[in-house]
């Protein structure tokens, strides 16, 4: 993978080892979301409520749009998380993909 922090829905293979975080709000959620993605709003982690993420995985965090899944990124790598990167576009360009 690339060491931008942003990743487009493209450049993914099934080869990966990834994780998709979605860090949309729990509306958000209900309504749709990548298949075996977890959960962690973006709410909950300004809060301070940081999760137990794998270590050995590519870490795929996604919004509606990738805004605020970067701002996700920079607080899980305040608190040491590796391989992480942000779904340009977010789950639109998944849907839309």
């Amino acid at each position: 993978m690339s060491e931008s922090p942003e990743i487009d829905i493209t450049e993914l293979n099934e080869n990966d080892n990834i994780l998709f975080v979605d860090v949309r709000e729990q509306d958000e959620w209900d309504s749709g979301h990548i298949d075996g993605a977890i959960h962690v709003p973006l709410s909950e982690l300004t809060e301070g409520n940081i999760p137990d993420l794998p270590t050995d995985k590519n870490i795929i965090l996604y919004c509606a749009a990738g805004v605020r899944s970067m701002k996700a990124l920079k607080i899980l790598e305040q608190h040491n998380h590796k391989n992480l990167k942000s779904l340009r576009g977010g789950i639109r360009a998944v849907q839309n993909g």
